[in-house]
């Protein structure tokens, strides 16, 4: 009634936009999504792992890409690499590679947000060492005094048995000598 009718330009230029449309709300758009690399589907295993306490499994997915001479490692698979060494539950802990991995992503990665969490790993690690060779040398100073000990409590046990032995000689003298008197 008023109105001019819709000519099939318009109509399949309607169709193709409510077309168009839908498939952006049903299949969402492809910006927000991130396509996952295998090396960081891998590292996020890891990381798993980690969090489970399952360090033989972190240490199988992480050695092909730490260990690779082709491609060095990235500062983030050094990084896992440096918290599954140095990981109080891990019962291969070797405080002295985590050391390395994380002096290695100073070294090679400053600029890498990583390189600062992993300076901050280094001075933890110096500051255990330090402590733990303070330890090792009270320990042994423990242990020397604790010989020491043990000889003055020997030595204190036979000058005991040699005062009985005293005191008994005394008495056996005394005995006698108020025997002849």
């Amino acid at each position: 009634m008023g109105r001019e009718p819709v000519g099939a330009r318009q109509h399949v230029l309607f169709h193709l936009a409510v077309g168009l449309t839908g498939f952006l709300l049903i299949g969402g758009c492809g910006h927000d999504q991130v396509a996952v690399t295998p090396i960081e589907s891998r590292l996020q295993q890891v990381e798993t792992c980690r969090r489970q306490s399952d360090f033989a499994c972190a240490e199988a997915l992480l050695a092909p890409s730490r260990d690779r001479q082709a491609a060095p490692a990235g500062p983030r698979i050094l990084y896992l690499a440096g918290l599954v060494a140095a990981d109080t539950r891990n019962p291969d802990r070797n405080l002295t590679i985590a050391w390395a991995y994380f002096q290695r992503i100073v070294e090679a990665y400053p600029a890498s947000p990583l390189a600062i969490d992993a300076a901050a790993w280094i001075g933890l690690l110096d500051e255990l060492d330090t402590r733990e060779e303070a330890l090792a040398e009270l320990q042994s100073v423990n242990d020397r005094l604790q010989q020491e000990i043990k000889a003055h409590k020997a030595d204190l046990r036979r000058k005991a048995k040699r005062l009985d032995r005293m005191e008994k000689r005394l008495e056996r003298l005394k005995a006698v000598d108020l025997s002849l008197e």
